[in-house]
């Protein structure tokens, strides 16, 4: 990460001109977002200051995008990107994010004075399940990055990726938690949030199974914790199973059992 970025990151604040060619907001909407930017302000300083908590907005006034908060969104986004390219992730792809300074504040990056801009990605309307590949892939991002919030369609807040017209999944939420001692909460946070009917093919699945007991090989002492987290997850299938996925995940405990 660049050490400006990573100055950002951490709250502090740095000049913003070798950013602002690179992450500047296009063009056509750059007056729009000036022309409101004390209501841009007012949202950034209320969630600094913790009068408010959700920080991405839709404005009338600006159809077709989100105003959200967080220059880590702008940080994340570099780290998967990067690794997208250096993995060779081609079944992946990452929302574009742009940082909007805000005139009044001056020259200086901070949450306070900046907002990011994301135009709104459109799924495709032909989804289709992850396939083996795109799991894989999507698992390389985590172990490469430590990204741990890799959730699907069953999640609250909705999915963290899109599957956009051309096939390639997208990832949306780049502010996430990046930490690679907590990867065992991320694969099964995958599975919690993911129909194993509808989401996923038999064969990803099971490589997300198979990450779950690696992990466990380095941490022994979650394997009881794992385990209630998986029946949770079988607790919130619902419809006729494709296939038998009970008594492979029935298995898969009996294996971490033993090996407690």
């Amino acid at each position: 990460m660049k050490k400006e970025m990573l100055l950002a990151v951490l709250g502090l604040t740095v000049s913003i001109d070798c950013y602002i060619e690179q992450y500047s907001v296009d063009q056509e909407i750059a007056p729009i977002l000036a022309h409101h930017a004390d209501e841009i302000q007012e949202q950034l300083e209320n969630i600094h200051r913790g009068t408010k908590k959700h920080g991405v907005w839709q404005f009338d006034w600006l159809p077709g995008y989100y105003v959200k908060y967080g220059l880590a969104r702008i940080a994340g986004m570099e780290k998967i990107q990067r690794t997208i390219e250096r993995c060779n992730l081609t079944a992946l792809t990452v929302a574009d994010k742009r940082v909007f300074p805000l005139k009044r504040q001056g020259k200086k990056l901070s949450n306070k004075n900046c907002a990011i801009v994301i135009e709104t990605v459109q799924a495709t309307s032909n989804p289709a399940l992850l396939t083996l590949d795109e799991v894989t892939q999507l698992c390389t991002i985590m172990h490469e990055t430590g990204y741990i919030s890799m959730t699907g369609p069953m999640a609250k807040s909705g999915p963290n990726y899109i599957r956009i017209e051309d096939g390639r999944l997208c990832l949306i939420d780049t502010e996430s938690t990046f930490d690679h001692s907590l990867l065992l909460k991320g694969f099964l946070r995958f599975i919690i949030t993911h129909d194993f009917n509808q989401d996923v093919t038999q064969e990803a699945l099971k490589h997300i199974f198979e990450e779950i007991k690696r992990s466990l090989r380095k941490k022994p002492a979650k394997t009881s914790w794992a385990l209630k987290m998986i029946k949770q997850s079988l607790a919130r299938q619902s419809g006729t199973p494709t296939w038998d996925y009970h008594r492979y995940i029935e298995r898969f405990c009996n294996q971490l059992k033993e090996n407690q």
